[in-house]
């Protein structure tokens, strides 16, 4: 249920975001609504704060991605190619040993 409802909300926000005005209106009645059940109102609010962090967490994680991958300083395709080449060779290497054997 709790993965359920951060779905919801989350496709919710993103539906919003693209009629900013419609959403800040339904988002204004739903705290109102809540504000008269503050059970509800706890639940609903851990349950934004919690998809927030998933946000937040999810983005922090794309950059660190980006950076590593823009610092990495990752290899050619002629780095790749003579990489892949060499291991082929050192596989071929190994299987006349072990048949020697």
């Amino acid at each position: 249920m709790k993965d359920f409802v951060k779905t919801l909300m989350g496709l919710g926000i993103t539906v919003g975001l693209s009629d900013r005005e419609n959403f800040v209106k339904n988002v204004s009645e739903l705290i109102q609504k809540y504000q008269d059940d503050p059970e509800k109102a706890e639940k609903w609010s851990r349950a934004a704060v919690e998809y927030l962090q998933g946000v937040r967490d999810n983005i922090n994680m794309q950059s660190a991605l980006k950076s590593a991958v823009a610092d990495g300083g990752m290899a050619d395709g002629k780095s790749v190619q003579e990489l892949t080449d060499a291991v082929k060779e050192l596989t071929h290497e190994l299987q006349q040993m072990k048949d020697k054997k």
